[in-house]
């Protein structure tokens, strides 16, 4: 376990000061106009006006966004990075572990932060409080972790794609592994509304559900009636409906489930080749997923109905907002952007 006090500070806008050992960049609010200033970016719609917030950012390979619950959004970085974006756009970052990836991040039942640490021979998962100070917990096996959820219990979820098994690991940093079965490469994991996790799995074209004593039940998700081809699973989110959601970036399609695994697919209104990635529950209760092939997000309703927007970005991953809104995390040029709603 590794321990270090990090504090962020307040900064005035456009300040650039270090603080106990990391340095917070901060910026004031974002616009609409296209990063570094010039002509503002056209707007796909009146009603889905992006703002972007891109000043501050020290980082260059965003990976995941996430709402935390004093209503700020947490972001992770391949580089090692973790930082706080405030819902005005003042940035604070810290490294916690130079040059090694942070795939993911989210909120936990303890009112801190967790994030995955993916390094050969030292994975493991981490915990940031709201005043900056973090923890490493590094775990047996030393293999590199794809995804983490708070909880139906109270503990943080893993997944674990190299060998095949998710996890979790209690808010004192005591974890336990259980194995989904031979080459199966858990991917992303989620709570359900039924008070057991899902994750895909990528290898073997499933969707696994866990209960919190580590019982798997796995669901065999069969060839596209669109192409033929396996689907290629990555992310998954719960919708207003109850049921799971999740893209398949090789059949360019949204796919859901039902509780009584019925599946549905849409492929109607979605570019070709959109490189489908993360997807997420909107505050408007449709599903928004990001398409990062082509630099934009896209919105899908509950029977199907696909909009999609342009970003000034590749956008790769997306959450809904404290406020009412669709945030997401982009590259090519870093930042994060709001999709405002209302």
């Amino acid at each position: 376990m590794t321990t270090r006090t990090d504090r962020f500070g307040s900064c005035a806008k456009g300040l650039l000061i270090a603080i106990a050992g990391f340095t917070a960049a901060c910026s004031g609010a974002g616009s609409t106009s296209s990063p570094g200033g010039g002509l503002p970016l056209p707007s796909p719609s009146p009603l889905l006006a992006i703002t972007y917030f891109t000043s501050g950012f020290t980082t260059e390979r965003l990976t995941a966004i996430a709402t935390s619950p004093d209503g700020n959004f947490w972001f992770a970085d391949a580089g090692g990075t973790v930082g706080r974006m405030t819902p005005s756009g003042q940035v604070n970052d810290i490294p916690i572990f130079s040059g090694n990836s942070i795939d993911d991040i989210a909120a936990g039942a303890d009112g801190n932060m967790w994030f995955t640490v993916s390094h050969v021979g030292a994975g493991g998962v981490g915990r940031i409080t709201p005043m900056g100070i973090f923890t490493l917990y590094f775990l047996s096996g030393g293999v590199p972790l794809s995804s983490v959820c708070k909880g139906p219990d109270g503990n943080l979820w893993f997944t674990v794609e190299s060998t095949s098994e998710i996890g979790r690991i209690s808010p004192t940093g005591t974890a336990t592994k259980f194995a989904t079965g031979p080459n199966s490469g858990p991917m992303s994991i989620v709570t359900g509304p039924d008070g057991n996790v899902w994750f895909t799995e990528a290898l073997d074209h499933s969707i696994g559900r866990s209960t919190p004593a580590g019982g798997i039940t796995q669901f065999v998700v069969g060839p596209s009636p669109h192409n033929g081809f396996f689907p290629g699973l990555g992310d998954l989110a719960f919708g207003a409906d109850g049921h799971v959601w999740f893209p398949n970036s090789v059949n360019n399609t949204i796919r859901r489930m039902t509780s009584a695994v019925a599946f549905s697919q849409f492929y109607a209104g979605i570019t070709p080749n959109a490189g489908l990635g993360a997807i997420t529950l909107g505050p408007d209760g449709n599903m928004w997923f990001t398409e990062q092939a082509l630099n934009q997000i896209a919105r899908i309703t509950p029977t199907g109905t696909v909009t999609e927007l342009k970003t000034a970005g590749t956008p790769v991953d997306i959450t809904a907002g404290p406020d009412g809104n669709v945030w997401f995390a982009q590259i090519n040029p870093p930042g994060i952007g709001r999709v405002a709603l209302h």
